[in-house]
């Protein structure tokens, strides 16, 4: 556990070191966003319907952006190799990047989602649902995009092909996620969606990062 530690700790200096990749992301998450809202020119009722889905989506690219950031630049400096013949297992690896991905990149969407929510109209409790499918759902987005990045971070020119692995498995999350937030625009109950979305993040964390750690295993040999 105290490697883990070391790992994660490693990973967040690494991130803070790159902190225009930090303000890179989260601007383009506020500018995305705020333009659809500004241009957009629908009634009041139809731009909190159709919030749910934009912040929901910009939230999903911006954190595409991130995602190459995950295992290359390791990969490119040698130090991942150095990693995977150190004493940590390659699971909790990849549970540590995430989880520092996470922090960095995905936790600023979570808090600043309650000010878009509201410049999109939203009121009552669509401003408490929709941070909360974000906190539920970026998570297991971030694991999957962990087994992905695994998978493609011995090729030169794996972007592309990162993001298409990631969009398919990422579909459900993204539905039940701006569903919860929907219902809540429209007064109803958004408990069954966030089940859902608790239960993909407790799937993803209990399988995706042995699924990661033995992609590296893979590319390392």
């Amino acid at each position: 556990m105290s490697i883990w530690l070391i790992v994660l700790q490693h990973e967040f200096l690494i991130y803070f070191k790159k902190w225009i990749h930090i303000i890179i992301n989260i601007t383009f998450f506020l500018i995305s966003t705020s333009l659809f809202s500004i241009v957009a020119g629908l009634e009041p009722e139809l731009l909190a319907q159709w919030g749910a889905g934009v912040i929901w989506v910009v939230a999903f690219l911006s954190m595409l952006l991130s995602m190459p950031l995950l295992f290359q630049p390791d990969r490119d400096d040698g130090t991942l190799d150095l990693m995977l013949l150190s004493a940590v297992d390659p699971a909790w690896l990849a549970l540590a990047k995430a989880g520092a991905n996470w922090c960095v990149f995905g936790l600023p969407l979570v808090l600043l989602s309650p000010l878009l929510a509201a410049s999109y109209g939203m009121q009552g409790t669509a401003l408490v649902v929709l941070p909360a499918t974000l906190a539920l759902g970026t998570p297991a987005l971030i694991l999957l995009a962990t087994v992905a990045a695994a998978l493609t971070a011995g090729l030169r020119r794996g972007v592309g092909l990162l993001a298409l692995l990631v969009l398919p498995l990422a579909l459900p999350v993204l539905l039940f996620g701006v569903r919860g937030t929907e219902l809540a625009v429209d007064g109803l109950p958004a408990g069954a969606p966030l089940m859902m979305l608790g239960a993909f993040l407790l799937v993803a964390v209990g399988l995706l990062p042995w699924a990661a750690g033995a992609a590296l295993r893979a590319t390392a040999n």
